[in-house]
Protein backbone atom coordinates (compact mmCIF):
# COMPACT_ATOMS: atom_id res chain seq x y z
CA UNK A 1 0.00 0.00 0.00
CA UNK A 2 2.86 2.39 0.44
CA UNK A 3 4.63 1.91 -2.58
CA UNK A 4 1.13 2.80 -4.38
CA UNK A 5 1.06 6.05 -2.31
CA UNK A 6 4.71 6.98 -2.66
CA UNK A 7 4.19 5.92 -6.80
CA UNK A 8 1.39 7.67 -7.16
CA UNK A 9 2.63 10.89 -5.35
CA UNK A 10 5.79 11.32 -7.43
CA UNK A 11 3.09 10.29 -10.37
CA UNK A 12 1.63 13.86 -9.54
CA UNK A 13 4.71 15.51 -8.66
CA UNK A 14 5.97 14.56 -12.10
CA UNK A 15 2.98 16.00 -13.86
CA UNK A 16 2.82 19.11 -12.16
CA UNK A 17 6.41 20.09 -12.40
CA UNK A 18 6.89 18.91 -15.95
CA UNK A 19 3.28 19.74 -17.53
CA UNK A 20 1.07 21.86 -15.13
CA UNK A 21 3.85 24.45 -14.21
CA UNK A 22 5.36 25.50 -17.38
CA UNK A 23 2.03 26.40 -18.86
CA UNK A 24 1.13 28.81 -15.89
CA UNK A 25 4.23 30.58 -16.23
CA UNK A 26 4.00 30.49 -20.28
CA UNK A 27 0.41 32.61 -19.86
CA UNK A 28 2.91 34.88 -17.68
CA UNK A 29 6.34 34.99 -19.14
CA UNK A 30 4.87 34.85 -22.94
CA UNK A 31 7.55 32.32 -24.04
CA UNK A 32 7.20 29.24 -25.63
CA UNK A 33 6.64 26.53 -23.60
CA UNK A 34 9.15 24.43 -24.37
CA UNK A 35 11.44 26.88 -23.53
CA UNK A 36 9.81 27.27 -19.81
CA UNK A 37 10.37 23.25 -19.17
CA UNK A 38 13.96 23.53 -20.54
CA UNK A 39 14.38 26.60 -18.35
CA UNK A 40 12.77 24.32 -15.19
CA UNK A 41 15.34 21.22 -16.26
CA UNK A 42 18.29 23.62 -16.68
CA UNK A 43 17.70 25.42 -13.55
CA UNK A 44 17.44 22.40 -11.79
CA UNK A 45 19.71 20.18 -12.57
CA UNK A 46 22.73 23.59 -12.27
CA UNK A 47 20.91 25.38 -8.74
CA UNK A 48 19.23 22.39 -7.40
CA UNK A 49 16.02 23.21 -5.70
CA UNK A 50 16.88 27.51 -6.27
CA UNK A 51 17.07 26.74 -10.50
CA UNK A 52 13.10 26.30 -10.01
CA UNK A 53 13.32 30.30 -9.57
CA UNK A 54 16.80 31.18 -11.44
CA UNK A 55 16.51 28.97 -14.18
CA UNK A 56 12.82 30.93 -15.59
CA UNK A 57 14.46 34.00 -14.64
CA UNK A 58 17.22 34.19 -16.44
CA UNK A 59 15.31 32.56 -19.67
CA UNK A 60 13.18 35.39 -19.32
CA UNK A 61 16.01 38.10 -18.93
CA UNK A 62 17.55 36.86 -22.21
CA UNK A 63 13.88 37.00 -23.86
CA UNK A 64 13.01 40.48 -23.06
CA UNK A 65 16.80 41.68 -23.85
CA UNK A 66 16.40 39.54 -27.45
CA UNK A 67 13.36 41.89 -27.94
CA UNK A 68 15.19 44.85 -27.25
CA UNK A 69 18.44 44.62 -29.36
CA UNK A 70 15.34 43.48 -32.36
CA UNK A 71 13.31 46.84 -31.33
CA UNK A 72 16.79 48.73 -31.29
CA UNK A 73 17.96 47.09 -34.57
CA UNK A 74 14.61 47.81 -36.13
CA UNK A 75 15.16 51.45 -35.06
CA UNK A 76 18.64 52.02 -36.60
CA UNK A 77 17.43 50.09 -40.06
CA UNK A 78 14.14 52.40 -40.36
CA UNK A 79 16.32 55.89 -39.01
CA UNK A 80 18.98 54.97 -41.39
CA UNK A 81 16.56 55.00 -44.38
CA UNK A 82 15.38 58.37 -43.35
CA UNK A 83 18.67 60.25 -43.81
Amino acid sequence: MAIFFMGSGLFFYVVLENFVKPRMLDKKLQAHPLLIFLSLIGGIKEFGIMGLVVGPVTVTLVVILWDFWKLYRRELILNKGHR
